[in-house]
């Protein structure tokens, strides 16, 4: 029988050179070992058959074992900093799917740079124009297949390990849960201005929020802790999360909402992401004091219909009660604290 065509640069066992091994990287080629290892398990295919199993599913995890979903609209300021600091993480094994929902500047040239140079990048082309922000990355998120998704903003800056520290954090959670569990990890962020000069080095004392409300699916439905460019979820996290069924609920917010209600949320208390603060973000971040909260709580009615929409929906509560827990909330985050999260 003939054996199938192997990849030298995607399989080690299989003869690669040992230093472009160890230059791709070991910590990444142990997790898609690791992956082989199991499915391997879950197959029961007999022991002739192993090697073959095991290159197939390595090349596999190879190409497709993180999507990370950007949209972007007019972002050329800042996107080629973004994409390098993607493109340059130390966990490689990613594809970077973008949807240009409409940019009338340099974004659509500047990506398609971009896709020429890495295979890594890929732009996903419809012909359903301008979405929104919330709609059209929800569109991505329905065009994922690959084991874990990630969400990238188009002006941010990736630390490095991001992705590597991201994927270690639910590697824990998968060990403790059934393969069909959803789980979703998010993080802290360091918050800069245009120029990524700090502002300040925890974007939740910044904003005064305890992450801990994660762990409580109505609390977060009540106030949203889990920042999109810092979320990283598995394949049953995205299963949850579709159809996209309020889209007046932000894209992150309605994927962490799902997760927690259904599966596992949990936090790195660190940052990953230089979250750029500047005069065009589509959301950014402001210091959390009584006159930002006094702000935020104008057109009441508004936030009402909003609540009563998703009490409807998830059911388990009332509008009256995520107000409720809505307003318990902000008046803690009122309170002096020193924005450390309680123990994982």
């Amino acid at each position: 029988m003939m054996r199938p065509p192997v990849n030298r640069h995607i399989v080690p066992a299989f003869g690669q050179p040992r230093a472009e091994f160890f230059r791709k990287g070991l910590k990444t080629a142990v997790i898609r070992r690791d992956a082989a290892r199991a499915h391997y398990r879950d197959a029961k295919l007999p022991c002739p058959h192993r090697r073959v199993w095991l290159c197939l599913v390595l090349w596999h995890t190879h190409l497709r074992m993180i999507d990370i979903l950007m949209s972007t609209y007019n972002g050329s300021r800042f996107l080629a900093e973004q994409l390098d600091s993607i493109l340059g993480q130390t966990f490689a094994e990613f594809k970077l799917m973008i949807r240009d929902d409409g940019s009338v500047d340099d974004t659509r040239d500047i990506l398609e740079q971009y896709a020429a140079r890495d295979a890594r990048v890929e732009i996903t082309d419809d012909d359903d124009g301008n979405l929104g922000l919330r709609r059209s990355f929800m569109r991505l998120l329905e065009l994922s297949d690959a084991d874990y998704f990630m969400f990238a903003d188009q002006d941010d800056v990736w630390l490095d390990d991001k992705i590597e520290r991201s994927l270690n954090r639910i590697s824990e959670l998968k060990s403790k849960s059934s393969p069909e569990t959803p789980l979703l990890v998010f993080t802290d962020l360091t918050v800069v201005d245009e120029a990524l000069n700090p502002i300040n080095d925890t974007f939740w004392k910044f904003q005064a929020l305890d992450p801990d409300i994660s762990r409580d699916w109505r609390d977060l439905l009540a106030q949203n802790v889990a920042t999109g460019c810092t979320i990283l979820g598995n394949a049953a996290a995205r299963r949850a999360s579709l159809p996209f069924a309020l889209p007046a609920m932000m894209h992150d917010h309605w994927v962490a909402v799902n997760t927690a209600r259904t599966g596992t949320v949990e936090y790195l208390a660190e940052p990953t992401v230089l979250y750029r603060q500047h005069s065009e973000n589509a959301e950014g971040g402001h210091r959390f004091d009584a006159g930002y909260a006094a702000a935020r709580t104008r057109a009441p009615g508004r936030r009402w219909r909003h609540y009563r929409e998703a009490a409807r929906f998830f059911g388990d509560v009332s509008a009256y009660g995520l107000m409720v827990r809505k307003a318990r909330l902000n008046l803690a985050r009122l309170r002096p604290s020193d924005g450390t999260p309680s123990k994982p």
